[in-house]
């Protein structure tokens, strides 16, 4: 399956990525580096795949041909490496602020817009619960009233977007920024062309 050999590029990446913006950081955790730099590199680089994936379900699901012989298989394996590699960039992140703190940083998980700082942990929370909600609206979707929810999806990729880019340094490097601005030129040319689908349509209907 030609998506298997995108997504293992697509996780191999943000490492070069991060080696590259900051080999330093690397580095020092195989030097006497703070308590918890292993853990803030891991969270880091799972952050950057499940910005990579998120913003690669517009094109597996608009353009399946590219991945998937034309099936959506591609769009639903993709959407689970989405899921899984937000669960970790979360864990790790936790974790290394626990070690760094000595003690269970469960008030990462509190709603608060006291500093700046804080402020876009909390947007990356809401996201990370509006990701979670449109997977599982996504996966029953077919069975549910709530089909049409899975469309949260838009709205969740602006909401990480914004975490990523106020707190993320290896997000605003060349790659990302192309990539980001095309998936987000196929997404809204999808958009597009289901709305003028729509109203051909509906004229046809008319007439």
């Amino acid at each position: 399956m030609r998506y298997i050999r995108f997504s293992i590029f697509f996780f191999m990446l943000p490492f070069l990525v991060i080696v590259s913006s900051s080999p330093s950081l690397i580095f020092s955790v195989f030097a006497l580096g703070p308590n918890g730099q292993g853990l803030y590199i891991l969270s880091k680089w799972f952050g950057l795949c499940a910005l990579l994936f998120l913003f690669l379900q517009p094109i597996t699901i608009y353009y399946p041909n590219i991945f998937s012989d034309g099936n959506y298989r591609a769009h639903k394996i993709n959407a689970l490496f989405t899921l899984c590699c937000s669960v970790l960039h979360v864990f790790f992140f936790f974790s290394a602020a626990s070690v760094r703190s000595e003690k269970l940083a469960f008030n990462l998980f509190v709603i608060d817009f006291s500093t700046y700082y804080h402020s876009m942990l909390s947007v990356g929370l809401v996201g990370f619960v509006c990701l979670i909600a449109s997977v599982l609206v996504g996966r029953y979707e077919r069975k549910s009233r709530l089909q049409k929810s899975h469309r949260v999806i838009g709205l969740c990729s602006f909401v990480v977007l914004i975490h990523a880019f106020s707190i993320g340094s290896e997000t605003r490097s060349q790659f990302f920024l192309i990539f980001i601005f095309v998936s987000l030129g196929v997404m809204l040319m999808a958009y597009f062309l289901k709305i003028l689908k729509y109203m051909r349509k509906r004229d046809d209907q008319v007439v």
